[in-house]
């Protein structure tokens, strides 16, 4: 017959216990739920910190899921659409600008598609809000008609000179704004 030490018999209840808390730590991660694929994509959940930046968005209208969502601070319209589980049946993406950058607080309005023959469409909920010129970022800027990356740049560098604008008109005096593309971003800006 084998007879253990006082050593032998703590080692060997050491040695259970560690096997012991093993078991239980396995078994509580596979019993643990897993996340569906709503809760595991496109930030529907709160993002974590250590995770990439996220933003909040409203997408309403023509959705699946109508509701607000996290999703990247690098997202555009279309990725807010899939987060909301995508467009319903009778959307009418044409309307939107699919591929516009968004920011922390938009709302997305997708609207209904107008049957043939039917009234017209009243203004879609989706019309981006206005780009304020004094704190408009060089993104935020671009998404402006006919002003682009550069030109955006020449428009944060003129505001940075010269302090903020006080009348829209003085836009034109940014070099590469002439009246005609004032007059075509003129309806999109604010002060």
């Amino acid at each position: 017959m084998f007879t253990w030490t006082r050593g032998q018999q703590i080692v060997a209840i050491v040695a259970m216990g560690v096997i012991a808390a093993s078991a239980a730590y396995i078994g509580a991660h596979r019993l643990r739920r897993a996340p569906t694929p709503a809760e595991d994509e496109f930030f529907i959940r709160p993002p974590d910190p250590q995770e990439r930046e996220t933003i909040l968005v409203h997408v309403s209208g023509e959705v699946m899921r109508p509701g607000t969502y996290y999703v990247a601070a690098d997202a555009r319209v279309q990725d807010a659409i899939w987060a909301a589980g995508g467009a319903g049946p009778n959307a009418d993406l044409s309307a939107l600008n699919l591929a516009a950058f968004l920011a922390d607080g938009d709302k997305v309005g997708v609207p209904r598609r107008v049957r043939p023959g039917a009234a017209h469409a009243p203004p879609s909920p989706a019309t981006p809000r206005k780009v304020n010129i004094n704190r408009g970022t060089v993104r935020e800027l671009e998404q402006l008609p006919g002003i682009g990356p550069t030109l955006a740049g020449e428009i944060v560098k003129h505001r940075e000179r010269h302090g903020n604008f006080t009348r829209l008109e003085q836009l034109k005096r940014v070099p590469g704004i002439a009246e005609k593309k004032f007059e075509g971003i003129k309806p999109h800006i604010t002060l």
